[in-house]
């Protein structure tokens, strides 16, 4: 246990030595090779610390806990540290946020904040480690800051009275979130101090936004109902970037979650405002109803790819694999070449180039996760909801699956997110559990 606290992160490859010098991790607690949801602000899913590594011998084992709330993502600290943020499950009266510090091996409790304030709505948020070493965590309509030990350091109740998803650390320090709205009226983004949380900045974005914010340098992105827009955050202020709004949404299309940044482009999917989606966000508060959704897409298209310069704007999209009413409830992920996409309702994952958008491999799996990518093995990890819960490594120039666990989580698509673990093993956030998984 010793050893695994004090374990670097790295490995020595030339592929994990450039990923920490990505300044998308400007901000963030330098001790953590995973701060933030998708291990950066670019949103792009690679791992800082070395893969799994597994051979033909080898299996995964899984290690579950059952706690009765909705599981959002862990995040590290130093080496050893490990911290959970979730709410309450839907339908919840009185809702509460929880962070948790939780042993990095048997998932246990080793310290737990009170219960966070979320104004009565319901929604995955999301927590970071900021480079002060304390955490910061979008939960309904407040960010809380706590300390190491999950203590509350400040509150702030925001403006908008909704649920806010998604909470990223600027090269500065200074905090920034926005609001989740499907339609009218717009959302709304707040730049905060992180000292007491005092807000600096707030600006109306032209459209309603459903996805998660992205930060590459200066530039943050946000996905509207129908375009993309980007301001300029520079000391203290936003500024929109009148000259650049280019239309991702297709004709027949739905809706974009995040986006992935890469190599001048920004990468979306489509079709993601699934019926579920609206019945949680358009109740009042957020989350409060639960009820059968008989449908869960609301596009007869199929699922969509969409590439957007960050030059000049320019759109190009693909469906990668032509199957009537395909959705997803994550976004893609985008590197070394290839395009790394699925249709959750279609059961169907796969992999294109990311010039010529040409199929490289394609499985068939119910992949509804944010994946994560060990970029010096080449081992893209995805859950598949086929059957159970299952936590699935595949080669990602391949397509070949390399190992698989099936945990106790409760079969779910769900969106929420995979977080690398400190030695061989990895950590999956479902609603009602939390996984551990690990080779051997």
């Amino acid at each position: 246990m010793d050893e695994l606290r004090k374990a670097p992160h790295g490995g020595g490859s030339p592929e994990l030595a450039a990923l920490d010098r990505d300044a998308s991790l400007r901000g963030y607690w330098p001790g953590s090779a995973w701060p933030v949801e998708c291990g950066g602000n670019r949103r792009q899913k690679l791992a800082r610390s070395p893969g799994l590594g597994l051979k033909p011998n080898d299996r995964l084992t899984s290690t579950s806990r059952t706690n009765g709330r909705w599981n959002v993502m862990f995040v590290q600290r130093d080496p050893g540290e490990l911290y959970l943020y979730s709410t309450d499950m839907m339908g919840t009266a009185n809702p509460v946020g929880r962070v948790e510090r939780v042993h990095p091996e048997s998932l246990e409790t080793e310290a737990v904040s009170p219960d966070l304030a979320t104004g009565g709505h319901i929604w995955c948020g999301a927590i970071v480690v900021h480079e002060n070493g304390d955490i910061y965590c979008a939960n309904g309509r407040y960010v809380h800051r706590l300390d190491a030990d999950c203590s509350v350091v400040a509150e702030r109740e925001l403006p908008t009275d909704g649920p806010h998803n998604g909470l990223l650390v600027t090269s500065d320090g200074m905090i920034v979130t926005k609001d989740i709205r499907l339609g009218p009226p717009s959302s709304v983004i707040l730049l905060l101090d992180p000292a007491r949380l005092d807000i600096v900045a707030r600006v109306e974005a032209p459209e309603p936004s459903m996805g998660r914010i992205a930060i590459d340098g200066e530039w943050l992105y946000v996905p509207g109902t129908e375009h993309l827009f980007r301001y300029r955050v520079t000391a203290g202020e936003l500024a929109l970037d009148d000259s650049w709004s280019p239309r991702y949404r297709r004709p027949g299309g739905g809706l974009a979650w995040d986006s992935c940044l890469y190599d001048g482009s920004a990468w979306l999917m489509d079709n993601g405002d699934t019926e579920a989606v609206h019945m949680i966000v358009e109740a009042q508060p957020s989350g409060s109803r639960v009820a059968e959704v008989e449908r869960l897409t609301r596009y007869d298209v199929a699922q969509g790819v969409i590439r957007v310069s960050t030059e000049d704007g320019g759109a190009t999209s693909f469906e990668p694999f032509g199957a009537a009413r395909g959705w997803i409830i994550a976004p893609p992920l985008v590197h070394d070449g290839l395009v790394i996409c699925w249709d959750t309702g279609n059961s169907l994952l796969g992999a294109f180039r990311a010039d010529t958008f040409e199929e490289v491999w394609r499985n068939t799996m119910c992949v509804s996760m944010q994946p994560v990518l060990y970029p010096d093995t080449g081992e893209l990890v995805v859950d598949d909801q086929t059957g159970g819960a299952h936590a699935v490594v595949v080669d990602v120039r391949t397509g070949e699956e390399r190992g698989r666990a099936l945990t106790d989580c409760p079969m779910l698509p769900n969106g929420m997110f995979f977080t690398p673990g400190f030695e061989r093993d990895l950590y999956m956030c479902e609603p009602l559990a939390v996984a551990r998984v690990a080779a051997r």
